[in-house]
């Protein structure tokens, strides 16, 4: 069975909402306006999004541009740049899965003492957020997480390998 097709008068939108990496209200756009549901409207935005890759080029490039960033060497540049610019040595690396329509994220995060919005005494500073195959992800978090054990004896807090949005945050799983 192929998808079905995105009626032409909601294409333009559609697009845009695409293009814009809005991919949430896309879905919701697409359910209100084919009067369908969820599975359906993801199918035909998966479908479209593909379709685009052919027939524009600035949406191929920038595609092509987020796929290679997917990739674990990627993910060990960018988590070993970020960790060598923090402030301060911190207290522990995080690791935390999320997701959204596109799939699932592992974020690596340092957490460092000092109040945020979050928390009244620890800050989360984003080293990367890994998006792509999760089997690789979890092992990207333990070679960053060995390294700053190397650097500063602090442990990762890596609640979950595979994909789980009930895991607590460090701070709520540690009395420190």
């Amino acid at each position: 069975m192929s998808p079905r097709k995105i009626r032409a008068d909601l294409l333009s939108e559609a697009d845009e909402l695409i293009m814009n990496g809005e991919m949430i209200r896309a879905v919701r756009y697409i359910r209100e306006g084919m009067l369908c549901g969820l599975s359906d409207a993801l199918e035909m935005i998966d479908f479209r999004s593909q379709e685009l890759e052919e027939i524009n080029e600035s949406w191929r490039q920038s595609r092509l541009a987020y796929r290679q960033t997917l990739t674990p060497e990627h993910w060990r540049t960018h988590a070993l740049a970020s960790l060598d610019a923090l402030p301060s040595p911190p207290l522990a690396i995080e690791a935390l899965w999320d997701g959204d329509t596109t799939g699932w994220y592992l974020d690596l995060n340092a957490i460092l003492p000092g109040a945020s919005r979050e928390h009244p005494r620890f800050t989360a500073v984003g080293l990367v957020r890994m998006a792509g195959p999760s089997w690789h992800m979890a092992e990207v978090a333990l070679d960053i997480a060995r390294i700053a054990q190397e650097r500063w004896k602090i442990a990762l807090y890596l609640p979950s390998r595979e994909p789980s949005i009930d895991d607590p945050r460090w701070w709520d799983s540690h009395s420190t």
